[in-house]
């Protein structure tokens, strides 16, 4: 008796296991940012790590400068 009762025990719990792994595959947890189309950019200065020149965020997000 105490066998079947162990192994109906486990039995449930792989089952609830399988159960629960199986929902989470399901469902996405694909983080989607709020697109912001036509949305001006914060600009920003800072500085490069080894010859500490000057870098705008403009300068390198609206020209065409290859670094």
């Amino acid at each position: 008796m105490k066998k079947n009762t162990l192994l109906i025990i486990i039995t449930i719990f792989v089952l609830f296991c399988f159960v629960v792994l199986l929902k989470g595959l399901n469902n996405s947890n694909t983080y989607v940012p709020n697109t912001k189309v036509g949305k001006q950019l914060l600009s920003f200065k800072a500085k490069k790590l080894f010859n500490n020149e000057e870098v705008i965020s403009d300068e390198l997000f609206f020209e065409n400068k290859c670094y």
